[in-house]
């Protein structure tokens, strides 16, 4: 194929598409209006905590627990759905760890059993 004919090609495609976008009503934005559509309804998770600090409140929580490592594991495996703290990398399962943690700080100071 020499290079005429691949431009008579190519400008057959073109004109073909136009016409077909002519026809449709000149509508083309049929599918980047979806995608901007589903980005403008899942908002990106603002996190409230970091990991640093989930890591800092579960190393605490294991003190208050008596060193008990299990309480902290207990946490990590229901709340954050992982085997260990620094597979937790979800900023909302960051955040879901932090408060568990926090409330069961909370429960074992007043003496409670908790989770």
């Amino acid at each position: 194929m020499s290079l005429e004919q691949a431009i008579e090609k190519l400008t057959a495609a073109v004109e073909a598409n136009t016409a077909a976008l002519l026809k449709s009503g000149g509508s083309a934005s049929t599918s980047t209006g979806k995608a901007e559509t589903k980005e403008k309804k899942t908002e990106k998770y603002e996190a409230k905590h970091t990991k640093d600090e989930m890591m800092a409140i579960l190393s605490e929580l294991k003190k208050k627990a008596g060193g008990d490592a299990e309480v902290p594991k207990k946490i990590i495996k229901e709340v954050g759905g992982a085997d260990k703290m620094a597979d937790i990398n979800d900023p909302a399962k960051i955040d879901a760890v932090y408060d568990a943690a926090k409330k069961k700080m909370s429960e074992l100071e007043e003496g409670g059993d908790g989770l």
